[in-house]
This record gives C-alpha cells, structure tokens and sequence, in this order.
C-alpha cells in the first residue's frame, strides 16, 4: 500500500494542492501503521527470544516498558543464559509479557521487580509490583481471560501459577515450572 500511495503522489505533479497534502498525510499514516506492526509483531515473539534466549528478551523487553510506561524496572536475572525448550521458553515469555500488561493497565505501580531463577528442580519466574493491588474475590468473579490463560499456560508446562495481592501493597505472580539439569530439552 505505501509503494501504491507513493507512486500516486509522484504521479501528482500538477495535482491541486489539498489532494497532494492529503496523499502526503496518507503516507505519514502508512509509515505510522508499518512501525505500529513492526513493533507489535516484535512483542508477540521479539526475535531476540530466538536469537539470544530468554534472559535477553526479557531484558529488551522490560527496557521498553520502562520506556513507555514510566515504571521503573528491577531485573534479577540468572548469571547465565538458561537452556529452556522453546515451547517453554514461548511460554514463559507471554506469561511475563501478560504480567506487565497487568501492571501498566492496573496497578498504578511506581517500581516493578522481575526475577527469573534455576533453584534445584525448578525454573521460577517472579513479578512483583508496588501497586494499589486487588480484591482477588472480585477478580475470581470477573474471570479474566488474561490471568485464566497464565494459569493454563503454565499447567500446560507442568507447572504451577500464583497470583497474590494485598490492597494498597502491590501484587505477585509467580510461575514455577519443572526444570531438571540432566534432561529438561527432552522431557518437554
């Protein structure tokens, strides 16, 4: 559509004014949706989860979110790069990626701590806000898609979603997942 627009805006030549400012201010907006999808598409799966692993997209993407939402963030992270299947690695990633969302939509948060841990059998990803938190009763009654899909996700991985939250404190999630040394790439 952008190469279409603008083989018509050079066609323009002799074009009256307003038409040529308004194919001018359709190209502004194709531009504007090209960068929108590019973007979009890179926070669905940033190819730095393929690239580089978990670690350095979660990194990537909690500097952008810092970026726009103003929150500031707290990595700990492990010392090395974890070796993780993809659909948990996949897995993992969305349900951080939902978690933020949560936050910047909900929370009205002024720091975020992530932390991602190998300890013993276990892969435990946690994240934890400084937000006005929620009635968790009132949350099982409205049954949100965003925390019943986690909660799925992560059985579907073996493992284990909680969500806590103290009006006024903040709130929690932590995904634990099973994660043997030996043999996590072929048991998944």
């Amino acid at each position: 559509m952008k190469f279409d627009v603008s083989w018509l805006n050079k066609k323009l030549n002799g074009a009256d004014r307003a038409v040529k400012e308004k194919v001018g201010d359709l190209l502004e907006l194709l531009e504007t949706m090209v960068e929108s999808v590019r973007r979009i598409s890179s926070e669905l799966r940033p190819s730095l989860l393929d690239n580089l692993g978990l670690v350095a997209a979660m990194e990537w993407h909690l500097k952008e979110f810092e970026k726009r939402s103003g929150i500031k963030i707290i990595f700990n992270e492990p010392k090395e790069e974890l070796e993780i299947a993809d659909s948990m690695t996949n897995g993992l990633f969305r349900i951080f990626q939902e978690s933020l969302t949560n936050v910047a939509r909900h929370s009205m948060a002024k720091k975020v701590t992530v932390e991602l841990l190998q300890k013993n059998d276990q892969l435990i990803l946690s994240i934890e806000d400084d937000g006005k938190g929620f009635d968790k009763q009132k949350a099982a009654e409205m049954k949100t898609l965003g925390i019943l899909g986690m909660r799925e996700r992560s059985m579907m991985m073996g493992g284990s979603y909680e969500i806590k939250s103290i009006l006024g404190k903040g709130t929690s999630v932590t995904v634990v997942l099973p994660y043997k040394l030996e043999n996590h790439m072929t048991n998944i």
